[in-house]
């Protein structure tokens, strides 16, 4: 379900399951359930995951890792994605700033990577 020590790399968004105050982002399911809701139904009715998007633990949190090209190849959904943890008030990595933000910024620092 979760990738374990992932890879980090500095191509990667992480939403981190963690609030700008410090605390447990709950409920301790967001990850799947976000990942869930970017994913497809196949001919068998299986999940398929989007390949951009996976779950993961980081720091012994759940975290949403988002592949930067995404925003080029679903805009919608990487917004989607982005807005949650902006609105969740969620900590957020941004791979060309090693920031962290949360519910503001990142807009910025995303057009000019683009």
């Amino acid at each position: 379900m979760f990738r374990e020590n992932v890879k980090k790399t500095s191509e990667q968004i992480i939403l981190l399951g963690k609030t700008q105050s410090g605390e447990k982002f709950r409920p301790s399911d967001w990850a799947q359930r976000l990942t869930v809701a970017v994913s497809t139904v196949g001919p068998k009715k299986q999940i398929i995951s989007h390949p951009r998007v996976h779950m993961a633990v980081i720091d012994g949190l759940p975290a949403v890792v988002i592949d930067p090209v995404l925003e080029k190849e679903n805009p919608m959904m990487f917004e989607f994605l982005l807005k949650f943890g902006r609105n969740n008030n969620l900590q957020i990595r941004y791979p060309w700033t090693g920031e962290k933000r949360g519910d503001k910024g990142g807009e910025e620092e995303l057009k000019a990577a683009s």
